[in-house]
């Protein structure tokens, strides 16, 4: 069933709140894009589905079992790519998959699934190759195919392409909704992000947390149809609509966040 659900969950790091009292439930095979401010808890919401944390109070569930720590029924792509250096990128894949498949698994059988992930995401001449040969961008998707390869039904997703120039990071957007709408099966993806045009072309619903509550603060379907192409949407008057709220949101957050007396400072007299 793969249902995610956040019931009244609150962390704290130290003394500070991240969350507080927060509500969400994600339905088996939707893409659901988490957007907010830095500090919002983004990526802590990301941390406990993956049970890397726990919650002080709530509860975190999975197909209603409650997530206790880390499982292969959840595939975790972080920003800062996550191979192993000493491992090629056929072994990166290979070595995930012994522990999906048994090691009594015939390792021809689980060398050609992996090839079989790299071809698909254009990795095809990288076998024998390590994560320091790769650029940020093809070392991102073989995270990718490590992931789709081990087939988790729910893939949590943290800025992966953040740190990419913005060609590589649209291709790998393409590419990520490919697999994904492609599947048998959709999984079931969460995906951090602080780009709003990126949750929009991305995702069924946005979700967007608020700075100083720790709480989510809108929801928001995207009713624009799949599959949604850039040019499509830059025409689409909708998308500019809701781009434009959700952007209007997250100002409000930043702005409260910096309060009232904030001024952008002036230069000095003579400078």
């Amino acid at each position: 069933m793969e249902k995610l659900v956040l019931d009244n969950v609150y962390f704290d790091y130290g003394t500070g709140s991240v969350l507080t009292g927060l509500d969400l439930t994600i339905g088996t095979g939707e893409f659901v894009a988490i957007l907010g401010a830095s500090g919002s808890g983004k990526s802590t919401l990301l941390r406990l589905l993956a049970g890397l944390a726990q919650p002080q109070r709530g509860r975190v569930l999975l197909d209603g079992k409650p997530i206790v720590g880390p499982g292969l029924d959840r595939g975790v792509v972080f920003q800062d790519y996550s191979l192993f250096p000493w491992l090629t990128t056929e072994q990166n894949i290979t070595l995930a998959l012994g522990q999906v498949l048994g090691q009594s698994k015939d390792i021809n059988e689980v060398r050609s699934i992996a090839r079989e992930y790299l071809d698909l995401v254009g990795l095809g001449g990288t076998y024998k190759k390590y994560p320091g040969e790769l650029s940020g961008g093809m070392r991102q998707r073989a995270a990718i195919a490590r992931v789709f390869a081990v087939g988790s039904p729910v893939l949590l997703l943290d800025e992966p392409f953040g740190a990419l120039d913005p060609i590589t990071r649209a291709r790998l957007q393409d590419l990520l909704l490919h697999l994904w709408t492609e599947a048998e099966q959709r999984r079931t993806v969460v995906f951090v992000t602080h780009d709003v045009e990126e949750a929009i072309l991305m995702a069924d619903r946005v979700v967007l947390l608020g700075a100083s509550s720790g709480r989510v603060k809108e929801q928001i379907s995207v009713l624009l149809p799949r599959p949604r192409s850039r040019e499509s949407l830059y025409r689409d008057e909708r998308f500019h609509n809701l781009r434009n709220y959700l952007i209007d949101l997250l100002n409000e957050d930043i702005i409260a966040s910096l309060g009232e007396g904030t001024w952008i400072m002036q230069p000095a007299e003579g400078i």
